[in-house]
């Protein structure tokens, strides 16, 4: 079973969002599944880590054939509750979330492992990613009919059929599926656990307890995180007053420290990481 963060949806989540983290939780134990992290300020419906095949942004539409009067590479035209609004194409808007995730990666102080060193790809990431949308209520036959195809093509979308042949696979089918949304895919390493700890401290930077001082060079691979346990409690952790309790060393003050970071970036917590900053520094952990 993969690790899932958070471990169980809000209840917000939409049924279409809601049935594909229960077919994401069978990839292999060896996988990642975010749900909406956060990218460049937007929150892409999920992120999947799988270590011998790469990263994988999906987002979920509910839309029914019905919703779509018309639509370009760009935007998609949507009629819905007797409303109409123009939306960003969600391809354009998966594809837009992994650009950011990879200039991210690309960007990150430890980024040296999740990159080519030599050769004609130096610099490059050394494992592909690959970006997905699912359209939960639209069956392939149904976009065929309607002209909308080339709108959303097999290559970068699943249907409401194809994917309930995805929910009745095997672990392996499913691995196989999401692979051919790789364009291009190549064979490469699998990701070790130094890479894999890279990806979740650029997915969610708010769980990085201490990494290397610029300039020294006998520390610059150091990268310390919270493990997946801690991280999934500090997604939890709820509004108002809470109480974390724990044996001495069980991780805490990196939990609430990692809870506080992630509040501070919250579009009305600029002043927060201040505060939390001269706290955990005059406590000695910051």
């Amino acid at each position: 079973m993969a690790e899932m963060i958070p471990d169980r949806l809000p209840s917000g989540a939409s049924a279409g969002e809601k049935r594909l983290f229960d077919v994401l939780q069978r990839l292999p134990d060896n996988c990642i599944v975010y749900y909406e992290p956060v990218v460049s300020n937007r929150y892409p419906d999920f992120v999947v880590i799988i270590p011998d095949v790469g990263l994988l942004i999906i987002e979920v539409k509910g839309w029914y054939p019905a919703h779509i009067e018309s639509g370009d590479l760009n935007q998609v035209r949507i009629a819905s509750r007797g409303r109409t609004e123009t939306q960003k194409h969600p391809i354009r808007q998966a594809r837009d979330y992994m650009f950011e995730l990879m200039d991210a990666a690309k960007a990150f102080s430890g980024s040296a492992a999740l990159l080519r060193s030599d050769g004609n790809h130096a610099g490059q990431l050394v494992f592909p990613f690959g970006h997905l949308v699912v359209l939960n209520n639209i069956r392939r036959e149904q976009l065929d009919s309607l002209g909308l195809t080339q709108l959303f093509p097999a290559s970068k979308v699943m249907t409401r059929d194809e994917f309930d042949q995805l929910a009745g696979g095997v672990t392996e089918a499913i691995v196989s599926a999401l692979k051919k949304f790789f364009d291009p895919w190549w064979r490469f390493a699998a990701l070790n656990e130094k890479q894999i700890s890279t990806l979740r401290a650029i997915i969610h930077p708010e769980i990085v307890i201490s990494k290397a001082p610029s300039g020294r060079e006998e520390c610059r691979d150091t990268l310390k995180i919270l493990d997946l346990h801690q991280e999934r409690l500090e997604r939890k952790i709820g509004d108002g007053h809470r109480i974390v309790y724990g044996v001495a060393g069980s991780g805490k003050t990196a939990i609430l420290m990692a809870r506080a970071r992630l509040l501070a970036t919250d579009k009305d917590g600029h002043n927060a990481i201040a505060v939390v900053r001269r706290y955990f520094t005059a406590q000695g952990f910051y």
